[in-house]
């Protein structure tokens, strides 16, 4: 008797995009975080049997399938660890990885030649003081354990009938993604692609000029080749729905919520000190996660709290970024910080931070904040109630769908809205208190739940 997960077909999941990214840096962002999340449970509760995980290996110019509950579970994403067990990288122990280095010099590295100072000073660390390496984030072994391949892969030109495609990551960056996917729909399969938003489109002047209309291409491909389309939140199922009518075409959406949890920690752990935190044990700090770019709105947060520091004095507390530089207003955030020293001196930016650093600093944090313009959902809002931390967040596009009444919220484009909103909680301890009270009597999303909700609908128990 067959059993019911056999009768519905095996799902494949396209990870190209982590493979890929995983070759540049060894944090995940936002939409590969949630993509690594879900499929690892789903593996672990559904076995490799069902559950199976396809990429696009641009040496070879092939599709290759591996069982990802063959993979020892991962208490924190960690690409070279991902990359050996694929074969896709060697182990070398005497510098730091080529992933570590390209991480590390994309968030650091301004221009070509700091590049290359950089890099030079890597080398030469490695040789004459690797323990400097560490302060740095940066290690000379990759992974613990040896250079054997952990994981077996096949060659794949064709899935079966009768099963589901599904893409969760940025497929828009990967056209041999969009042609594998309109084949196996020309074959009568199930192609499920998740949308995260639409902010190329909606909102292009936050990205890098080339990635608008390669997304709008993309999207209009997915129109095609994909016959369901889960959405992480209602604004971003309305923003699809608009853009498919404007093409003229239908699509089916159904929303499918994200967690507030934070993968790893339970809900309101107390998480050990980092080394590279020591400095912040004991102070009053805000937290603002998410890459420092003008989307996110850093910039005029810097600038609320500069007036802030003028009317509060040593009340002050200090404000933590906690994210890498981005490419569109990065650069913008760095020289206006350098040029006040005084600002200096109340803002540090952890950059990269781990998980067990992001969780700490979630714990012990007097609240955070969030003001970006746009998002498609907006994770650190839900992370920080996971944490017990109230949360003066954005008013903007999807981002009261997080917590709801549990955060505040403010204008991104007005400035002493943001102001006003962080200026309550940090002068206010009684009212900090109800805050974090009602969240703390809430009941919080967890990626099991995301995972169950996603796997129900792929399988066609919720259309």
């Amino acid at each position: 008797m067959p059993s019911s997960e056999s009768r519905v077909g095996k799902i494949y999941f396209d990870i190209t995009d982590i493979v890929h990214f995983a070759r540049r840096s060894n944090r995940l962002t936002g939409i590969q975080r949630v993509e690594f999340n879900l499929i690892n449970l789903l593996a672990a509760k559904h076995g490799g049997e069902h559950i199976r995980c396809i990429f696009f290996q641009s040496s070879q110019r092939r599709y290759y399938e591996f069982d990802p509950a063959t993979r020892a579970p991962d208490a924190e994403f960690d690409a070279e660890r991902l990359l050996l067990d694929l074969g896709l990288m060697k182990v070398t122990a005497r510098y730091p990885s080529k992933v570590q280095i390209k991480g590390y010099l994309r968030t650091h590295a301004r221009n070509k030649r700091q590049r290359v100072l950089y890099k030079l000073k890597i080398y030469l660390l490695a040789w004459l003081s690797p323990e400097k390496l560490a302060q740095m984030g940066l290690s000379l072994m990759p992974v613990a354990g040896n250079s054997q391949v952990a994981v077996q892969k096949y060659k794949v030109d064709r899935l079966p009938e009768n099963c589901h495609l599904v893409h969760l990551g940025s497929s828009w960056f990967f056209p041999e993604a969009w042609r594998f996917a309109a084949q196996y729909k020309l074959c009568g399969g199930d192609v499920v692609q998740y949308v995260h938003d639409l902010i190329p489109v909606t909102h292009p002047e936050f990205m890098p000029a080339k990635e608008p209309p390669m997304f709008t291409h993309w999207l209009e491909q997915a129109l095609s080749y994909a016959t369901r389309f889960p959405c992480n939140s209602r604004w971003t199922a309305n923003d699809l729905q608009q853009f498919a009518r404007q093409k003229g075409a239908e699509c089916s959406l159904h929303v499918v919520p994200l967690a507030h949890e934070f993968m790893g920690f339970a809900r309101n752990s107390e998480p050990a000190l980092p080394d590279r935190l020591t400095s912040l044990a004991g102070c009053r700090f805000v937290l603002c996660v998410g890459t420092i770019e003008a989307r996110k709105n850093g910039l005029s947060l810097l600038k609320a709290w500069q007036q802030l520091m003028d009317e509060l004095g040593t009340d002050m507390p200090m404000l933590v970024f906690a994210g890498r530089y981005g490419k569109i207003g990065g650069d913008e955030f760095r020289d206006h910080l350098q040029a006040h020293p005084e600002l200096q001196k109340l803002v540090r930016v952890v950059d990269g931070p781990s998980d067990q650093a992001m969780a700490w600093m979630y714990r012990n944090c007097l609240f955070s904040t969030y003001p970006s313009h746009v998002e498609g959902w907006g994770l650190p809002v839900g992370e920080s109630a996971w944490f017990g931390r109230y949360c003066v967040a954005s008013q903007a596009s999807s981002i009261p769908e997080v917590c709801g009444e549990l955060a505040g919220y403010v204008n991104p484009n007005d400035l002493s809205s943001i102001k006003a909103g962080i200026l309550k909680p940090i002068t206010d301890p009684a009212y900090l208190r109800e805050r974090e009270a009602a969240i703390a009597a809430a009941p919080l999303r967890t990626w099991s739940d995301v995972a169950d909700d996603l796997y129900a609908y792929i399988v066609g128990k919720s259309h």
